[in-house]
């Protein structure tokens, strides 16, 4: 989690100020009928704590017992209802997602649909409003144990609900408390206390979390959601118009940096979810304040320059204000707070003094941009001819961009789009927060480690450090993304061998590439790349031989590219050589039969990728590795966009891909996983350990699973299987090449 790196801050009383005894009367009026007598219900969460003090396995039932009866009785005394109440559902069943996570507790909406017994919906990340981790001892290590694990419990409640400005989470260890904040530009442990010692001060943070207005747990007040048959709409107001929610088109899964949030929208007065023609984009994010100009400033410079072609059209920009003031992450506390804030030093040293927090962390800006229509993913693309031809079209844009001095930085495949055009597509660059003035960089000997771009598709050199970035670097990066698209792709919109389970058969991870992706030293990767691109016998072997079938006749194409990019004869690249060698390939007769690939013929059929059908659109893809800390950090490399599962590996390269560790440790299943989707299991003789035959193994769990079934499906099935007794299992189930076969124990239920 290196992007969190120098922004983890202790800091006093974090309950003094966001919970504060003025929002406590503010929501309950002295001289009103609400009123609350805070001292005396402490009292009585006091002397209920000292005489029941939750123990034993089941602590987190009996805490959740202790938050929402203390809500309670703040309701007995004044009449008003919680809009929030606490769960320990989550400590047996795991939340619904992607990877489970199993919470000790969360703190749910009353309205949301899991309190609906009859519903059978679990509960999902866009239910929690915050979450709670339970210790049974104040120790250093069980103290540091929660943090990590409310701090993974973040990411996921950051890409569910992208309209929070921040969170947070409450931490008990024994009879103490914690809360802590998180953000997009920090992380902030508030000083724990003792309940018994500070009841009231424990009452205040209940009654914050469980009555607070909205924007007091941290969501964004021009943000609206409401249920409509139990799916969450969301509403935004941007330029004094608002907007329904039709889906998301990219949500950051980072906690620190710009947060970036991209939605297809339609006006509320007047909605129309089936008229592409009809939608519109919105693009909220965090901007470094540290950075001299904003994607506004960018787009208006080059529209007024004469460049109206293949950039984005912006309808209205904003900064998003709370209270009639701008909202940045700087505002959150007050200077009071920020003035016994430091930073969290790894390794103490004697006589030091420590950083104070506000000298040391970025402040950012809440932007809001509304950009007409919508674009598709370059990837969906109708043949090769058409893909080469956008290709050069957007290079003809960049080198538009360049002649006026703008220089974009950030070139990867989420950048480059196709906007519907009658019959046809036309090219759009979008994305300009990391645009920058050429003359500015070629000035600034900070630049050259100032490193800014999306990993796989950044130059040698940027990756090195060894040079200012120059229109060359990212005439570099198109090069790797048509290369990419050859990997990556088996055709228009199709990602290369999905078998009917999306089990994903082949991974540019299992590649002589791979070494181009993982690593947390970007030098190292680019001495990776370099090492096979400036080789062309190793190029070809290596690289040209992974391209998918359909792409076998590009491969003349991306070797022209990769002699004049690094030829030593050609070094001087510039965009009209790189559009000439685009349109000669153009202008070929190209083959569109869409071949079997051997990998798919071995593994399963392909079909086509449900996520090529155009959402992405106008998605930011800043980024790459793990933060997004301009102006903060040595460089700004962080995949925003990058696929989690692939962020999980990467950051965890010695954890296969596809490993499941399957535990049935309580009443439900506890199943931590990483995509792809388990294999389906064989029925009717599986492999099992030398304690276990297969006749040991429960006929139902084998029959009854779904074919490649989901984290979720799996527990479920486990779960429901009426044989599932107390003995243990453990089965064998059919891997991807890399590790052919791998074991997964099943323990037993109580």
């Amino acid at each position: 989690m290196r992007e969190l790196e120098n922004a983890i801050c202790d800091g006093p009383a974090l309950h003094d100020k966001v919970f504060s005894k003025e929002l406590i009367e503010a929501l309950f009026p002295k001289d009103g009928e609400k009123q609350l007598n805070l001292d005396v219900l402490a009292a009585q969460v006091k002397t209920k704590l000292e005489s029941e003090h939750p123990v034993g396995k089941k602590r987190e039932a009996a805490w959740v017992q202790v938050l929402n009866n203390s809500g309670d009785s703040v309701t007995s005394t004044t009449g008003v209802q919680p809009k929030r109440r606490w769960t320990a559902k989550s400590a047996d069943l795991p939340i619904k997602g992607e990877s489970a996570r199993k919470p000790d507790f969360c703190l749910i909406p009353t309205g949301a649909p899991c309190w609906n017994l009859n519903s059978g919906q679990r509960i999902t990340w866009q239910m929690v409003d915050a979450v709670g981790e339970e210790k049974g001892e104040d120790s250093p290590k069980e103290e540091r144990s929660a943090y990590e694990q409310t701090l993974d419990r973040a990411y996921f409640m950051f890409s569910a609900r992208p309209t929070r400005r921040y969170l947070f989470s409450l931490t008990i260890m024994g009879t103490k408390v914690r809360l802590t904040m998180f953000c997009r530009s920090y992380v902030i442990r508030g000083k724990s206390f003792d309940i018994l010692e500070k009841p009231a001060d424990f009452l205040r943070i209940l009654i914050g979390l469980m009555f607070g207005e909205p924007q007091d747990i941290g969501f964004d007040p021009t943000i609206t959601s409401e249920y409509e048959n139990d799916t969450l709409v969301h509403y935004i107001t941007a330029g004094g118009i608002e907007y329904r929610v039709i889906e998301p088109l990219f949500i950051s899964d980072m906690i620190r940096g710009r947060g970036t949030c991209v939605w297809k929208v339609t006006p509320r007065a007047n909605p129309d979810l089936n008229d592409p023609s009809k939608w519109d984009t919105i693009k909220d994010a965090w901007v470094d304040t540290a950075r001299p100009h904003t994607e506004d400033f960018f787009i208006n410079h080059a529209r007024e320059n004469g460049i109206t072609e293949g950039i984005p059209e912006l309808i209205s920009t904003e900064s998003v204000l709370f209270s009639g003031q701008e909202d940045t992450t700087r505002k959150f506390l007050d200077d009071e707070f920020w003035a016994g804030c430091h930073l969290e030093e790894k390794r103490k040293k004697k006589n030091k003094r420590r950083r104070l927090a506000k000298d040391s962390l970025e402040n950012r800006l809440h932007k809001r941009y509304v950009f007409r229509g919508c674009g598709i993913p370059i990837t969906s693309f109708r043949n090769k001819r058409e893909l080469l031809k956008v290709l050069a079209d957007l290079v003809r844009v960049h080198k538009s961009l360049s002649d006026i001095g703008l220089l974009h930085r950030d070139i990867s495949i989420k950048n480059l789009l196709l906007a519907p055009d009658g019959d046809n597509y036309r090219s759009l660059l979008i994305d300009f927060d990391y645009m920058a003035f050429i003359n500015e960089l070629l000035n600034n000997t900070k630049a050259v480690a100032h490193r800014t771009g999306t990993v796989p598709f950044m130059s040698i050199d940027i990756l090195a450090g060894r040079a200012p970035h120059k229109p060359a670097h990212d005439l570099e990066s198109f090069f790797y993304v048509l290369l990419f698209i050859c990997l990556e792709f088996s055709g228009p919109g199709r990602e290369r061998n999905w078998d009917h389970a999306r089990n994903k058969t082949w991974d540019i991870y299992q590649t002589p590439l791979n070494a181009w992706l993982l690593g947390e030293d970007l030098s190292q990767l680019g001495t990776a790349k370099a090492s096979v691109v400036l080789d062309q016998i190793l190029f070809e072997s290596s690289v040209l031989d992974q391209i998918s079938p359909y792409f076998r006749d590009v491969a003349s194409c991306l070797q022209s590219l990769r002699e004049l990019l690094y030829s030593p004869y050609t070094r001087a690249c510039t965009h009209d050589a790189f559009i000439a060698v685009l349109e000669r390939f153009h202008g070929q007769d190209f083959d569109e039969t869409i071949p079997e690939d051997p990998v798919a013929a071995r593994d399963g059929p392909a079909t086509e990728n449900p996520g090529g059908n155009g959402n992405e659109i106008m998605s930011n893809s800043s980024s790459s590795s793990n933060s997004s800390n301009e102006g903060s950090q040595e460089h700004d490399v962080f995949n925003e966009d990058e696929e989690p599962r692939r962020k999980r590996q990467r950051m965890n390269p010695g954890i296969p891909e596809n490993l499941y560790v399957c535990d049935i440790g309580s009443s439900y299943s506890e199943i931590e996983s990483v995509e792809p989707l388990i294999s389906p299991l064989p029925s009717s003789s599986p492999a099992s350990s030398p304690a276990s035959s297969s006749a040991d193994i429960p006929a139902d769990l084998l029959t009854n699973l779904p074919a490649g079934p989901s984290a979720d499906h799996l527990a479920d099935s486990l779960v429901h299987s009426p044989t599932f007794n107390t003995r243990s299992y453990t089965f064998t189930t059919p891997m991807t090449p890399r590790k052919a076969r791998t074991k997964y124990n099943w323990g037993p239920q109580p």
